[in-house]
């Protein structure tokens, strides 16, 4: 079962369950199969119209390999036929948003972690 607290995202295809995950590890695995930084990967998803098929099998491919990690690329294209690429740019979409939570949602507005608490005075032994 994902986990949404660790940016995890649950789909079925082709009879199977797929977690999709950006770790720090799937993203860097992004980065050098795609050729750019994280910066640019943001881009290309805001901007649909320069977004290329590969780019998607790629961004995919990545948020798959933390849990299966025999996965090729080539396999995740079968996935993204199965699943349409419309409904697969969702899946990255939803797999980048619990990897990178809006900071008003962290801090309490639709989000049901709890909110990052500041440090308290006085805690410790008197120095």
């Amino acid at each position: 079962m994902a986990n949404k607290h660790r940016g995890e995202y649950a789909f079925e295809a082709n009879g199977q369950t797929y977690t999709v995950c950006f770790s720090s590890n799937a993203l860097a695995s992004a980065e050098d199969a795609l050729g750019v930084g994280i910066g640019e990967i943001g881009e290309l998803l805001g901007d649909v119209s320069k977004l290329r098929i590969k780019t998607v099998r790629g961004l995919l491919w990545a948020g798959l390999s933390e849990h299966h990690k025999g996965l090729t690329v080539e396999d995740v294209g079968r996935i993204i036929d199965e699943v349409t690429i419309g409904t697969a740019l969702e899946i990255i979409g939803e797999g980048f948003s619990r990897a990178f939570p809006d900071v008003k949602k962290a801090n309490g507005s639709g989000d049901d972690r709890p909110p990052p608490q500041p440090a308290q005075d006085g805690t410790g032994p008197a120095s």
